[in-house]
């Protein structure tokens, strides 16, 4: 059955996966307390290449793809090991020690402190 043109079970495209296809000058991407599935993280280093300065994402947002749940070691490995093929270097996930202290828990109350800076400092035009 059709719906607007379109096969129910077709899937969106990765909104964002076409930000990395589209950007042509992306170079920094942090994705921070979102679950995200390992096969776009590795896509976006396929399409951004050695142009993707930085690429931040905790290993307990990192979803395996068959499953939706959290990815495992093995996950997380194989997932590391494509990502890095991709951008040309050796890359990891960051790991819990590396997040910020407000970062950890959804009970902090100094995020917002946290996190603006970093937002506002994208706004900023050259």
């Amino acid at each position: 059955m059709l719906t607007e043109g379109r096969d129910e079970d077709q899937e969106s495209p990765d909104p964002l996966v076409m930000l990395s296809w589209k950007c042509k000058n992306l170079q920094h991407l942090t994705l921070l307390g979102y679950g995200y599935a390992g096969s776009d993280v590795v896509a976006i280093a396929r399409l951004r290449g050695t142009g993707l300065k930085e690429l931040l994402i905790p290993e307990d947002c990192l979803e395996a793809d068959d499953s939706h749940e959290i990815a495992n070691e093995e996950d997380v490995d194989n997932i590391a090991e494509d990502v890095s093929a991709g951008l040309s270097r050796t890359w990891r996930p960051l790991t819990l020690t590396e997040l910020h202290p407000c970062m950890r828990t959804v009970s902090s109350s100094d995020t917002d402190s946290y996190i603006l800076p970093i937002v506002l400092s994208d706004s900023v035009l050259s």
